[in-house]
C-alpha cells in the first residue's frame, strides 16, 4: 500500500462550529489527505477547504469536508446526524459515497491498496483490479458497492482504464 498522510479534521476552519455528533464523527475518521491526486487541479478527493454547511434540497444541511478536483468536481459532505458522506455537484441529484466518514476512509485506504494496477495496469490488470476492490468494498460498505455510488462509478472507470497511464492499454 502506497504511504498515505492523513489529515485531522479538526485542523480545518469550522471545526468549532460543528455540532459536537459532527465533530464525534469527523475525529474518528483516518482520512487521507488527497487521493488519486493526478495534477494540480485533478484529483478524485482532496480535504477541505474548510468544514463548511452546504444546503442540498434533497438532503438538508450538510457538512462539507473535501472536493472533487476536475471533471465535474463537486464537494464531500456529510450528513452530521447520520454519518451518510455524499458528493454533491451542483445541478445533479447528490451521489451516495459511503454510510459513514469513517466508512470513506477505509474505502479510500482500499482503492490506494490497487492504486498502482489502477494507474498504470494494462486492460487485464485494471480489470481484475477493479473486481477486487468490488468484492473488498461489499465487505466493507455494501451500500457503497451499488454500481449508481461513487464507488461503483469509480469501479467502472478504473476497470476501463480511465486511470491508467499505461501505453498498452
Amino acid at each position: 500500500m502506497p504511504s498515505v498522510e492523513e489529515f485531522d479534521l479538526s485542523q480545518l476552519p469550522g471545526w468549532g462550529s460543528l455540532p459536537a455528533e459532527a465533530r464525534e464523527k469527523f475525529a474518528g475518521a483516518h482520512l487521507p489527505s488527497a487521493f488519486l491526486d493526478r495534477a494540480e487541479d485533478s484529483a478524485n478527493f482532496v480535504v477541505g477547504p474548510d468544514l463548511g454547511p452546504v444546503e442540498v434540497p434533497s438532503m438538508g444541511r450538510l457538512i462539507r469536508f473535501g472536493r472533487r478536483l476536475g471533471g465535474l468536481g463537486g464537494d464531500f459532505c456529510m450528513n452530521p446526524t447520520t454519518g451518510v458522506v455524499a458528493l454533491v455537484i451542483p445541478g445533479i441529484p447528490p451521489m451516495f459515497v459511503n454510510s459513514g466518514i469513517d466508512l470513506m476512509a477505509r474505502t479510500i485506504h482500499l482503492a490506494l491498496d490497487f492504486q498502482r494496477q489502477f494507474t498504470t495496469g494494462d486492460a487485464e490488470e485494471c480489470w481484475s483490479a477493479a473486481e477486487d476492490f468490488r468484492d473488498s468494498l461489499q465487505l466493507i460498505d455494501p451500500p457503497a458497492s451499488h454500481p449508481d455510488t461513487y464507488w461503483g462509478t469509480f469501479a467502472s472507470d478504473a476497470e476501463a482504464g480511465n486511470y491508467s497511464n499505461n501505453p498498452d492499454f
